[in-house]
């Protein structure tokens, strides 16, 4: 489900109904890969396509379009937690603490610690941006982001990244 996460963008109340709407668009599609997933947005409301990239159709393809069920979030991101832990995730990062009582208190952190579900739809949101393809805006289409601040506050991109994607951007659009 972390992967169909990253490849989907969706959050966690939209990835418990991705299982029943891969397996719509698995039938509708004659018992393959489909190209779209379409739904709705639980938080937005709002009707949302997104490509089904080759990642996700390998996902989608080895169960035949049957996908389990979501398990419940806690526990999705604990096992998340243990499988990038298996596979090495253990680079110590600083943190920032989030807690009034221990403002400006900074600790270290294996980098395990720090993956959850939600890390899976920045990844989809930031390499989407990275590839320098589609605009903000239709980049926030698919996220269901109502705000270019806070969409741009949830990739994880530097200002040097960003300044780079800005000007292949605009070199391609010049060079038309």
């Amino acid at each position: 489900h972390f992967l169909v996460a990253c490849w989907t963008g969706v959050r966690i109340s939209d990835l418990k109904r991705m299982p029943e709407v891969i397996k719509d668009a698995w039938k509708q599609s004659g018992g393959k890969c489909p190209r779209f997933l379409t739904f709705v947005q639980d938080k937005t409301k709002d009707e949302v396509t997104i490509p089904v990239m080759p990642e996700l159709c390998k996902v989608i393809t080895k169960w035949q379009g049957d996908l389990p069920e979501v398990s419940a979030e806690q526990q999705m991101n604990k096992k998340i937690k243990e499988a990038c832990e298996i596979v090495g995730l253990d680079r110590m990062i600083d943190q920032m603490s989030g807690k009034m009582s221990d403002a400006g208190k900074i600790s270290r952190v294996p980098l395990y610690e720090l993956v959850s579900n939600h890390t899976a739809r920045r990844t989809f949101a930031t390499n989407l941006f990275k590839r320098g393809e589609l605009s903000n805006g239709q980049l926030m289409s698919l996220t269901g982001h109502n705000s270019e601040g806070a969409f741009l506050k949830y990739l994880d991109i530097s200002q040097s990244e960003m300044s780079k994607a800005v000007t292949m951007q605009m070199v391609k659009s010049l060079n038309r």
